[in-house]
């Protein structure tokens, strides 16, 4: 056994008894990790249930078990607070929401250092920002780049393409048969696709065809890697940002 530090984010806790919690924190050493955390709900103790809000920025300190399902925490430091993330309607839905698919994408011990980042750095840019319109599609096209499930193929200036939701591929083939985006929900989906964090702030679109496009990112993935697994978070955020 080893006692370790490490960098987290907060993916998901859940209550195991009347004093303890189940907590979930995708780690940049070791990634997902499981831990048992005792006596949190009493609220007595140096961590609070506050500490384990989903996307949490924390630093952590844990004794690694090998082969240890779930892990005891030592030490939680938050870092930096949240407090535009948590405390603004339209951002705490949007963390519930990135939550969630974090949830159902990562895996234990699924170790990826740049994916780590790329999430600290996108939610530390959330907390400070002040226009999320395009971040819930952003960040859904941007995960699929790390997951290793983007969609193929190019987009010429004067070209009309579609995201073919089943083959994850933008193209001008119509099937019938097969989900596929509209031109302008697809073209904004390939524009976010190229578009660094600074630079997704500067692309202008109709709510309606944000909502086609964060509809049909939702469905890609579930199609993908989601193996069935439902979104349902996402219909709130539709609500908010509306």
């Amino acid at each position: 056994m080893a006692t370790e530090k490490s960098r987290g984010i907060i993916i998901s806790h859940v209550n195991y008894s009347e004093t303890s919690v189940v907590c979930n924190i995708f780690t940049r050493e070791h990634g997902l990790l499981g831990f048992m955390m005792k006596g949190l709900r009493r609220g007595k103790g140096a961590i609070k249930s506050s500490h384990v809000m989903p996307l949490n920025l924390v630093d952590i300190v844990f004794d690694n078990k090998p082969n240890q399902q779930l892990l005891i925490l030592k030490e939680l430091h938050c870092s930096p607070l949240l407090m535009g993330l948590h405390g603004e309607i339209n951002k705490n839905a949007l963390s519930i929401f990135m939550s969630e698919v974090l949830q159902k994408t990562l895996y234990k011990e699924h170790v990826d250092q740049h994916l780590f980042d790329y999430l600290e750095n996108t939610i530390i840019y959330i907390n400070g920002v002040k226009n999320i319109a395009n971040l819930p599609c952003y960040f859904l096209i941007r995960l699929a780049v790390f997951m290793g499930f983007k969609p193929k193929g190019g987009w010429q200036e004067d070209e009309l393409l579609m995201l073919d939701v089943f083959d994850g591929i933008f193209t001008n083939i119509v099937k019938k048969e097969h989900l596929q985006l509209s031109v302008n929900a697809s073209r904004y989906i390939y524009n976010l696709l190229n578009s660094n964090l600074e630079q997704q702030e500067e692309i202008s679109q109709a709510y309606q065809t944000r909502m086609e496009a964060l509809d049909g990112l939702v469905d890609y993935f579930q199609f993908h890697i989601l193996n069935k697994k439902k979104l349902i978070s996402h219909q709130i955020l539709r609500d908010i940002l509306k």
